[in-house]
């Protein structure tokens, strides 16, 4: 009988673990994937302002035309 607690004991902490492992491994990549939606914001207003920038030029280039 002891050692039939002793394993369902152990399995409890086998259980436990695995969940406490996963919970941990998504709470790193939660953290990790954050990262990766701020560096993707920042790089969608760069782009952006290239387009300005890209749109101010053309402008500039067009020839004006005189009334």
């Amino acid at each position: 009988m002891r050692d039939l607690i002793k394993v369902l004991i152990a399995i409890a902490f086998m259980a436990v673990s695995f969940f406490v492992g996963k919970y941990l491994a998504n709470e790193k990549s939660a953290v990790e994937l954050k990262g990766v939606k701020e560096q993707i914001s920042i790089y969608k207003n760069h782009i952006r302002q290239l387009e300005d920038s890209i749109n101010v030029l053309e402008k500039s280039r067009q020839p004006k035309k005189h009334k």
